[in-house]
């Protein structure tokens, strides 16, 4: 370093008060004695006025005890050992970061932003310790206190950081809520809401949802212990919470009889019996309660039973029905998600970034989203992306009664 012009430049400089001077030459001088610096001084004035600090290199872990600081390679030592606490984590996620971050501590390279805080770290690697023993559906708070002894440690320390690791090496969710349902922690409890013909036992208690205008709200724990009795002909999962509302007002008013103008003959097949529908809110990605809710279903399901999802068409949207799909319901159909209404309704969508575009192109190459590809073609093309609000409940009202509807 320079003395002059570093954070000690103005008092080595001050021509009024030598003593700061005298102090800093001192101290080098003890540096230099130890053998820790070398110091060079400007021509003509050695003793007098230092050009030049160097730190010498042979004695670099002597300096950081010195100054009480953690040398690099006692921190990569650090990092290596709670690191490898995860190796035979349950996750494969957290066993591949924590290989990663044992490799490259081992060869002495970056281990990255998430590894830099040693104090973090230790908190974070105990948090990913107790994932796999936590139940779904667990307050944050209440893991935090178990899990670190301080029920806002969790939030105000270890969730960020948690948060940006399973961004990386997670399958995507859109929001950090979901990241953290994916791994059983929550704010606070959740109801999955519902509405239509189920029929489920409690014990020897037995429900119809369907007699319950409006629908019901189930907790997890409700779910857990319910058997499915009667299942009706057609379940739809709807992505959004104003199409849900829509969707249950209008089957509503078509079996009771209140035919809105333009879908009487779609609707008509409503109050029989044999076409009735059960309607579930999924939230975007859903929750663990209704993820489990959906797999009971999907394993109580009678034959003629058939499963649709309504939600936006755009990357989420595509991205929430195969996670349903791959989840839950193998046999998932997607309802006014189509090439055809997608170009209907998009001149009233939403123009999306060259980041979005990117992520579509992503889509278009991933093998697992092929039945897809005409619609991110059409999403592409189009540059906009469709919110399931913009499209008439009267045209998924057609689409659900129609016998036959076509996938994409």
């Amino acid at each position: 370093m320079t003395l002059s012009g570093s954070p000690l430049g103005t008092a080595y400089d001050d021509e009024m008060d030598y003593r700061p001077r005298e102090l800093i030459h001192a101290a080098l001088g003890d540096l230099v004695r130890r053998g820790i610096v070398a110091v060079t001084w400007v021509r003509f004035q050695e003793g007098r006025r230092v050009d030049k600090v160097y730190l010498l290199l042979d004695e670099v872990e002597q300096a950081y005890r010195l100054t009480g600081r953690t040398s690099k390679a006692d921190h990569l030592a650090m990092v290596q050992a709670l690191a490898e606490k995860l190796l035979d984590h349950p996750f494969e996620w957290v066993r591949r970061w924590a290989a990663g971050i044992v490799q490259a501590a081992g060869e002495r390279k970056s281990v990255g932003r998430l590894a830099e805080d040693g104090e973090q770290l230790e908190l974070l690697v105990r948090v990913l310790q107790a994932l796999p023993t936590v139940a779904p559906g667990t307050p944050k708070r209440v893991f935090s206190q178990a899990v670190l002894g301080d029920s806002k440690r969790f939030e105000q320390v270890v969730e960020k950081p948690l948060l940006a690791l399973m961004r990386r090496e997670c399958e995507e969710f859109e929001r950090d809520e979901e990241y953290l349902d994916s791994i059983g922690l929550v704010d606070h409890p959740k109801l999955t809401l519902l509405a239509g013909p189920l029929q489920f036992a409690v014990g020897e208690v037995v429900t119809d949802v369907g007699a319950l205008p409006g629908g019901v709200g189930l907790y997890g724990p409700t779910i857990e212990a319910l058997a499915v009795r009667k299942l009706p002909a057609t379940v739809v999962t709807v992505e959004n919470l104003t199409s849900y509302e829509q969707l249950v007002a209008a089957v509503g008013a078509a079996q009771a009889g209140v035919v809105q103008p333009g879908v009487a003959q779609a609707v008509a097949a409503l109050a029989t019996k044999k076409n009735t529908v059960l309607i579930i809110y999924t939230g975007g990605f859903p929750h663990h309660g209704t993820l489990r809710l959906l797999q009971k279903l999907g394993q109580a399901t009678p034959a003629g039973t058939r499963f649709w999802h309504w939600g936006d068409i755009d990357y989420g949207g595509i991205r929430i029905f195969e996670h349903i799909r791959h989840q839950a319901l193998p046999d998932l159909q997607p309802l006014a998600m189509d090439v055809a209404t997608y170009r209907r309704y998009a001149e009233r969508g939403i123009t999306v970034t060259e980041e979005y575009r990117r992520k579509l192109a992503n889509l278009v190459e991933d093998g697992r989203f092929a039945r897809w590809l005409s619609v991110l073609q059409a999403l592409q093309m189009e540059g906009r992306r469709v919110e399931q609000e913009s499209i008439d409940i009267t045209e998924v009202m057609q689409r659900l009664m129609e016998k036959r509807t076509t996938a994409f």
